[in-house]
């Protein structure tokens, strides 16, 4: 619990430091819009799916917080974000922080092979691709997190759900068809 309350104050403070600059915490990007994952929600997504024995990928990881408190749960966190800028502040936060476990990758997460993990996590910003849902069908084998209540795939079965104060969370399934 130590380790969750030295995040969640270090990302508090990184969230001030933007509004002092910004009057909301979004930001307008090239692809897409950030806005951050809410540390006490994601804290209670991963301690419901969290497993040690598991690797974990954040799929569009912004700056970072979600990954971070994955690392408490699974033994890898990783996060793929194509913003070099977030990416830039999620290896100063990982620094600042000290955690070890957790790695992130200035990439776009089509590029990534979904079959390393066993959880993907996205908060997603606009409608799923079929691009998306394809590429998770065929090389995901174990879950995706949803953190949205508006965009949700609709090609994928859904296994769970539960809601947070914020947003809807949805949980997704997926067992690759052997060819």
């Amino acid at each position: 619990m130590e380790k969750y309350r030295q995040i969640k104050q270090a990302y508090e403070e990184l969230h001030r430091n933007f509004l002092l600059k910004n009057s909301i915490l979004v930001k307008h990007l090239n692809k897409r819009v950030w806005a951050p994952s809410i540390a006490k929600e994601v804290y209670r997504i991963f301690q419901k799916y969290g497993d040690k024995e598991k690797v974990f990928l954040d799929l569009g990881s912004g700056d970072g917080i979600a990954v971070m408190i994955a690392s408490l749960f699974f033994k890898r966190a990783y996060g793929i974000e194509i913003e070099k800028e977030f990416f830039d502040i999620s290896l100063r936060m990982k620094k600042k922080i000290g955690i070890h476990n957790a790695a992130f990758l200035n990439s776009d997460f089509y590029k990534a092979d979904f079959s390393k993990y066993d959880i993907l996590f996205i908060a997603p910003d606009s409608e799923f691709t079929l691009r998306l849902e394809n590429k998770v069908s065929r090389e995901l084998d174990g879950k995706l997190i949803v953190y949205s209540s508006i965009f949700q795939p609709r090609t994928l079965e859904q296994s769970g759900h539960f809601l947070t104060k914020h947003f809807d969370v949805f949980v997704y399934e997926n067992r690759p068809k052997k060819v």
